[in-house]
């Protein structure tokens, strides 16, 4: 037996845009958090962290740590979780939400 979906074009675009919300970053007029485990952001000394706006990239620069330009935002929770990068910042409140259970604390981007 076989089964076939069938979409409208309608439930297509819906599907899309839900698909789309869910890994485009938030909005601009979101506040950046940065997310390290040693919840320091002025000891960035060598670490990776992933980036996703010129300011943010230029804060983790301006403190000695390797930004990490438009890292894959859906590889990033994992990344974070074995520790192949350090840090984040970011204003996505599902990222924030899941790297919080690997021991990520996030403070506003000073």
């Amino acid at each position: 037996m076989r089964l076939r979906f069938r979409l409208s074009p309608r439930q297509l675009a819906f599907a899309a845009i839900a698909l789309l919300s869910a890994i485009v970053p938030a909005s601009a007029g979101s506040p950046e958090l940065i997310c390290l485990k040693s919840g320091d952001p002025a000891s960035l000394n060598e670490l990776a962290v992933a980036c996703y706006s010129d300011q943010a990239c230029a804060y983790v620069e301006q403190h000695k740590g390797e930004a990490l330009r438009d890292y894959d935002e859906t590889s990033v929770v994992a990344a974070l979780g074995r520790e192949k990068i350090e840090g984040i910042v970011t204003s996505s409140a599902p990222i924030m939400k899941k790297i919080k259970g690997y021991g990520y604390n996030c403070l506003p981007l000073p």
